[in-house]
């Protein structure tokens, strides 16, 4: 048993020799709790008293009660970051949510490709979104939509390997990021869109190499730096290059040639032909004569998404449709016209519209008036004698802009006379009346002939120069429409024909000489009797003896050429250098190399028809030593050129014509190209089927 007394307040601890007295005991246990009880409680209050404030408590005791009261002095948490451990160290470690600076290598979590939000967008983000490239649609100029899927790309094909603008290339990979990403590295977690975090300013971060494929966050400069390895189709070096989607093969291997030119890579009114090729602008055409327009310039023909017909003013060259009962108007007419006239005041009158046979069988004809392009019309009551009436002022137009012009004839207008009224619109739906109505007395009306109906031509004469897009007829003022040429129907360039949307056949008129109509559904140059571009001379355009070279010429042919008539040339009046051209054969090619003493050639391999796109060419391979023709992807036999020495002259190269102003060709051009090498079958194979295809 314990002895002694208590520790604190030093109680008797009882002995075992000691008389247990229960009452007594227990008397003097409640004495003691009694006495040292408050003193106890006192002196707990004083430690929290003293201690309990530096943490926000309170306390105090009453005596007379017994009681303890414990409080809360400061519930606000106010302390300065000093009296919390670490915590302004860790704080220095955060970036600011208003324009933060990360260095290093930041990342953040990667969205799906598609994401269209504030979400950041990392390098791998940006990579999958141009890899998508290969699985989502892939759009070239002539079958892009207007508004692509997200998802898909649309390259301009148009814009290859000339300059870009900002509408060439279009990536709607559905994520949009915008701002500078730049500062120490951070990983994030969750979506910067307010969720976890918002930023605001100009947030920047370090670049990535392009197309760098990780979490880290993607610049503005990271995505331009990855868009020019896309712009580079395929360039020889770049990432893309083995990636066929992004380019087609064909125009790969012309980006490789010397020389190049390509009518969907130029425009109209340039005097200068942008070279596609390597050799850059030392190999630029030049159309025609002279740096300014002249009647020696190759026609461009511009397409902008609409199908027309050409018809150059020269004979021969209209759209007939058959007569047939319902176009024989005899009464009320409304003529229509959608054209856009080479010369709004032509120096000979040219007809819009006619059904005018020669005498006794004409009807009526809708021209232009010479020099002064004001409208008329000219109709016959008995087949032979005409009335004529003009429009009081002319169309407000310039030369080349295309315009609606109408006129109708009230041949009863109710006061013992007839009215004619001429109109000019932009939409064949408002339409302004151009000058005031011409009246004259007596009631007329048109003679029913049997001649077909012309558009371009009267009688194959009148002929007016221009891109013709609508022709209507209605009989009686918008009354019934009887005849609706409208040529955006035509959907190939090889077309001889096309159906009005009234039924009709319409034939496109081709003269055996000259310019021909074209139908143009893709841009191309027209020549004719003396049109031509050159080229000037240039090392790159000769060769020496053991230099092997590949030329070629996307034509297409109607009648048959001229013989002889060069499609491309670069040789003397006795034929030393280079020259293509067109054999006695129809739509066949000759070609030859000669250097003054020995000369070789191939002739007369023909596999193109009237219309067909030809790509027409000459393989001279130096190593074999044989000379080859070519016409679409079928190869000549070989000629040996082992007595051939050099071809070099100091000629410049031209296109449609001889070094003496003469042979020159007929044809449409869409395309030349030089290559310094031989190509292979299978290069020439690859070029004629893209050209095939891209205008058939």
């Amino acid at each position: 048993m314990a002895t002694g007394t208590t520790l604190n307040y030093s109680l008797p601890y009882p002995k075992s020799t000691d008389p247990v007295n229960v009452a007594s005991d227990i008397q003097d246990l409640a004495t003691s709790l009694d006495t040292d009880l408050p003193e106890i409680i006192q002196d707990l209050s004083s430690s929290m008293i003293t201690g309990g404030t530096n943490y926000g408590i309170s306390t105090s005791y009453n005596d007379t009660t017994g009681k303890l009261s414990i409080g809360v002095i400061d519930d606000g948490h106010s302390h300065v970051a000093g009296n919390i451990d670490d915590l302004q160290a860790s704080l220095d470690l955060k970036s600011n949510i208003d324009s933060p600076v990360f260095t290093g290598n930041p990342t953040a979590p990667t969205p799906s490709l598609g994401d269209n939000d504030s979400s950041l967008a990392t390098t791998s983000f940006v990579t999958s979104a141009i890899d998508a490239i290969e699985s989502s649609a892939v759009y070239y100029q002539d079958d892009a939509p207007l508004s692509p899927e997200v998802g898909s790309v649309w390259v301009d094909s148009d814009e290859a390997f000339s300059s870009f603008s900002s509408n060439d290339f279009i990536l709607k990979s559905g994520g949009v990021f915008t701002g500078n990403i730049d500062g120490t590295t951070a990983n994030f977690t969750g979506n910067l869109d307010g969720a976890t975090a918002s930023f605001t300013g100009s947030v920047s971060a370090p670049t990535a190499a392009a197309l760098t494929s990780t979490t880290q966050l993607a610049t503005t400069e990271f995505v331009s730096r990855s868009s020019v390895e896309l712009r580079q189709f395929g360039a020889a070096g770049s990432v893309l290059q083995n990636i066929p989607t992004r380019v087609n093969p064909a125009e790969q291997l012309l980006k490789y040639s010397t020389f190049w030119i390509d009518s969907a890579h130029s425009s109209a009114g340039s005097q200068t032909i942008q070279n596609l090729g390597w050799g850059d602008a030392a190999l630029n055409a030049q159309n025609g004569s002279t740096g300014s327009a002249d009647s020696n310039d190759a026609l461009f023909l511009a397409w902008t998404g609409e199908n027309y017909v050409y018809l150059p003013g020269v004979s021969s060259n209209r759209l007939t449709v058959p007569d047939e009962v319902s176009l024989d108007v005899t009464g009320d007419i409304d003529i229509r016209v959608y054209v856009a006239a080479d010369d709004w005041t032509p120096a000979a009158r040219s007809a819009a519209l006619a059904k005018s046979g020669n005498a006794g069988n004409f009807s009526y004809r809708f021209s232009l008036v010479a020099s002064t392009g004001l409208l008329t019309l000219t109709w016959t009551v008995d087949g032979t004698n005409g009335i004529t009436r003009n429009s009081t002022v002319a169309p407000t137009v310039v030369d080349g802009a295309a315009l609606w012009i109408r006129v109708t004839l009230d041949v009863d207008n109710g006061a013992a006379g007839h009215d004619v009224r001429f109109f000019t619109s932009t939409d064949n739906t408002t339409w302004t009346q151009l000058g005031a109505t011409v009246t004259t007395a007596g009631v007329t009306s048109i003679f029913s002939g049997t001649s077909q109906i012309e558009v371009g031509s009267s009688i194959n004469g009148d002929l007016l120069a221009g891109k013709f897009y609508r022709a209507q007829i209605f009989n009686g003022i918008d009354g019934t429409k009887v005849l609706d040429v409208d040529t955006s129907v035509i959907t190939t360039g090889s077309a001889a024909s096309f159906t009005a949307l009234t039924g009709q056949t319409v034939t496109i008129n081709r003269s055996t000489a000259g310019r021909k109509s074209v139908a143009v559904v893709s841009p191309v140059w027209l020549f004719g009797t003396d049109d031509y571009m050159e080229v000037p001379d240039n090392d790159l355009l000769d060769f020496g003896a053991s230099d092997s070279f590949t030329v070629l010429a996307v034509v297409r042919e109607w009648s048959t050429p001229p013989p002889f008539a060069r499609i491309i040339n670069k040789a003397n009046s006795a034929d030393t250098g280079w020259s293509m051209l067109s054999s006695s054969t129809p739509f066949s090619i000759s070609v030859n190399i000669d250097d003054g003493p020995n000369a070789a050639s191939r002739n007369g391999l023909s596999t193109s028809s009237a219309g067909a796109v030809s790509v027409k060419g000459m393989l001279v391979d130096r190593t074999a030593q044989t000379l080859q023709s070519f016409n679409n992807a079928t190869l000549s036999d070989t000629t040996s050129t082992s007595a051939v020495g050099t071809l070099a002259n100091a000629l410049p190269m031209r296109v449609g014509r001889d070094s003496t102003g003469t042979s020159y060709n007929n044809m449409e051009l869409v395309a030349v190209a030089v290559f310094r090498r031989a190509l292979t079958a299978g290069e020439i194979a690859t070029i004629s089927t893209y050209y095939q295809g891209r205008l058939s």
